[in-house]
């Protein structure tokens, strides 16, 4: 017998738990979005940065659409978006067919997790985006603020502790961001705060992108 021999008949033998959780998990990642959303408003407006996308009325609060940027990187035809920003996005060859929650806690390994990545093809365009991340000195400042650079995509991981938001979820009230909450979270707030701190750096890679889209 086979792994997938066990899983199926553990999922035979199951069947109750297994109906009542995949329900339930829908809840479960909808309520996390929502979480992660306004956690990310708050960081945001403590650096003093802006969000887009948050909608508590729209399907998981607008996370799917999420992005942040400075403020003086707003586009000048809409405040809400921007030309370069940063975005919450999922990885690996079967994140397509993963829930949120599961890339976000890397249950799959390699298989889904989640990265920030730095969108410059927005602007650029696909092609040249790949001609700009190709360069010496563009590979080497991303280096310098250690982000990955595929030479398509400008990203670096995070993972939050699958047990710490196990019990986020144990003290839950549907309402408020509980403390728990926000020390599973405490590596995303990290990676927001390091973004911001290395603003200059960031600033400098987009000024270089503005001049060679207009070469």
């Amino acid at each position: 017998m086979d792994d997938n021999n066990e899983l199926s008949a553990s999922v035979v033998r199951n069947l109750d738990v297994v109906e009542a959780a995949t329900r339930h998990l829908v809840a479960v990642e909808e309520r996390l979005l929502s979480v992660i959303m306004a956690y990310l408003d708050s960081e945001c407006s403590d650096i003093g940065w802006r969000l887009a996308g948050r909608d508590v009325d729209a399907d998981n609060s607008g996370f799917d659409d999420n992005s942040f940027f400075p403020p003086s990187w707003a586009s000048e035809d809409d405040g809400e978006g921007a030309d370069f920003l940063f975005e919450i996005c999922a990885e690996g060859p079967a994140c397509g067919d993963l829930n949120w929650i599961t890339c976000l806690t890397r249950a799959m390994g390699n298989d889904g997790e989640t990265v920030i990545q730095a969108n410059f093809q927005n602007f650029l365009g696909k092609t040249k985006n790949k001609k700009f991340l190709a360069r010496p000195d563009i590979r080497d400042a991303i280096s310098a603020l250690k982000f990955e650079n595929s030479g398509v995509e400008v990203q670096r991981r995070f993972v939050i502790d699958r047990e710490l938001l196990a019990k986020a979820f144990d003290d839950d009230d549907g309402e408020d961001i509980n403390a728990g909450f926000r020390e599973a979270l405490a590596p995303l707030g990290s990676e927001v705060r390091e973004i911001a701190r290395q603003f200059k750096g960031w600033d400098a890679l987009r000024v270089k992108a503005v001049s060679f889209a207009n070469e």
